[in-house]
């Protein structure tokens, strides 16, 4: 079983959930918020995050 988004919720079930999702999202996201909110005469840009698979028990690597 899988899921998607990569949440803490699935990451403390048991088993932990094996999920696909973007990697340092919230990282990302809280540090574009507090320089928005530093500098808010910046142009706004895009955020990228790349996803992945994160293997957890749910579905163990082969």
């Amino acid at each position: 079983m899988i899921g998607i988004g990569n949440t803490t919720e699935g990451e403390r079930m048991t088993p932990s959930l094996t999920t696909v999702g973007p990697e340092g999202f919230f990282d990302g996201l809280a540090a574009f918020l507090l320089d928005r909110a530093e500098n808010p005469d910046v142009p706004a840009g895009i955020l990228e995050f790349p996803w992945k698979l994160i293997v957890r028990d749910s579905a163990p690597s082969a």
